[in-house]
């Protein structure tokens, strides 16, 4: 008489409902009353939070009649005669009295409520139309008659029919009147059709299906994708810039080959914003919401919402290393520099990210922490330290995910010993500090004693070398 839930999704749910079935214990006589008295039970006071009993379905197997008393487990109002007849009215409907076999009939005529308010067949109608309608548990009956050639007792006869004596029906008739859909087999071969039967009546007809995704206050929207990632044009989704607001329609597409419909798209979470804290988990989405409609084979529809899981996601924050070197590899100090962001930058749809400036430190060394991820940027510098020049033009940096890459003119960027160097410039001095101009100062003073003297010093060491 007692009733448990069991999560049969969740990890190891099915073999604990399959130990939980193989340990019911044996007791002779059918007791579908009880049965249906466990089931109200759970769907009152036993389900687990966040299931609604209008989301349940209750199977009911049994052999049909019932054939033991659940009177002293009725309540008064039960075993009224008022409720009990308004079953037999009901039941009424069902009856073939004239079926009924001879030997049976007197208990009808003697007392037609005998097996009634005895408790025998009142009970299970009772607290199945209070799982189902009167107590606004709103969940759904199935049941399924096994039968099979056993001694059937003074209840009902099997071979004429299963007439239930002192009601005029049959055990099968017995079950349809209270229950929303139900079968009834004399072969066990057939349970498995007659289950997937109900499988099917169980298995609603998507119908109309709209999703709301707006975005969170921490992520962008970029681009609608398909399975593999690849920037696709979405027919049956749009995003709404005004409102940061996905809208879906499933059911303009297929599903996946599992039977899902899955919307894929590409968001940024805004590590420019301030106040964003590096690897800590930000909800990608508001809340987002399904509103549909269900059609069942029964006919009947149901409409309601459903709330998704939000998920989470978390970005970086990347930092800018590199030494700034003089031609002969020597650390230059004081070198002052600028990180603007590309206004080309191809992964943010525009976002602003504030500049960054920053000197180097003692032996050129220079380390920006901090930078937001997800964007590409323009590394110049604006001013160089005294009696050096700053290196012209400006070198692409990309951070992603904390990754940071710097490409440029290799005149000026060394990547592999992530050194920036002063360019050579042949057309002009270069800064002073380095050997070559010591050298072409020399060469200089030689220039001014003129084109001939210096005719003369490359003929003598020609000859020194003897050339002609």
């Amino acid at each position: 008489n007692n009733g448990i839930w069991i999560d049969v999704t969740a990890n190891g749910g099915v073999a604990a409902a399959q130990t939980a079935l193989e340990n019911l214990p044996q007791y002779s006589g059918t007791n579908v009353s009880a049965a249906m008295r466990c089931a109200y039970d759970i769907l009152s006071n036993g389900l687990p939070s966040g299931v609604s009993s209008s989301d349940t379905y209750v199977l009911l197997l049994t052999d049909g009649a019932q054939s033991v008393t659940d009177l002293a487990n009725l309540p008064a109002e039960a075993k009224s005669t008022a409720y009990v007849n308004k079953w037999l009215n009901i039941w009424s409907s069902y009856n073939h009295y004239e079926y009924i076999p001879a030997a049976q009939r007197h208990v009808d005529t003697e007392n037609p409520l005998h097996t009634v308010n005895d408790g025998y067949y009142i009970g299970a109608p009772y607290y199945a139309k209070k799982i189902t309608d009167d107590d606004g548990l709103n969940s759904h009956l199935y049941t399924v008659m096994l039968g099979n050639n056993l001694d059937w007792g003074s209840k009902f006869d099997f071979e004429n029919w299963r007439y239930i004596a002192g009601i005029g029906i049959t055990a099968h008739d017995h079950l349809k009147s209270f229950s929303d859909y139900s079968l009834y087999t004399s072969s066990g071969t057939e349970l498995t059709a007659y289950y997937n039967s109900i499988l099917y009546a169980l298995s609603p007809v998507l119908e109309t299906i709209s999703v709301t995704d707006p975005m969170s206050d921490h992520v962008d929207f970029l681009t609608f994708t398909d399975s593999n990632g690849n920037q696709i044009s979405n027919s049956v989704a749009a995003y709404d810039a005004q409102t940061r607001t996905i809208t879906w329609n499933p059911k303009a597409a297929a599903p996946d080959s599992d039977g899902h419909y899955r919307l894929y798209y590409n968001v940024r979470i805004k590590t420019e914003a301030a106040g964003f804290v590096d690897g800590q988990l930000y909800p990608a989405n508001k809340t987002t919401t399904a509103t549909y409609t269900l059609e069942f084979p029964d006919g009947h529809t149901e409409s309601g919402t459903k709330d998704a899981n939000i998920p989470e996601i978390s970005g970086r924050l990347g930092t800018l290393s590199f030494t700034k070197v003089s031609e002969d590899g020597g650390g230059l100090q004081g070198a002052k520099f600028k990180l603007v962001h590309d206004p080309n930058c191809p992964y943010c749809n525009g976002a602003h990210v504030d500049d960054i400036t920053f000197t180097s430190g003692a032996n050129g060394v220079v380390s920006v922490t901090k930078i937001p991820s997800g964007h590409k940027y323009k590394l110049s510098e604006t001013q160089a330290p005294s009696g050096h020049k700053v290196f012209s033009g400006t070198l692409d940096v990309t951070v992603s995910y904390r990754t940071v890459t710097i490409s440029g003119s290799s005149y000026i960027w060394n990547n592999s010993n992530k050194q920036l160097i002063d360019p050579v410039n042949s057309a002009a001095l270069p800064a002073t500090g380095s050997t070559g101009t010591v050298i072409l100062y020399v060469v200089g003073a030689l220039l001014m004693l003129g084109a001939l003297m210096i005719g003369r010093i490359v003929w003598r060491r020609r000859e020194g070398r003897g050339e002609v």
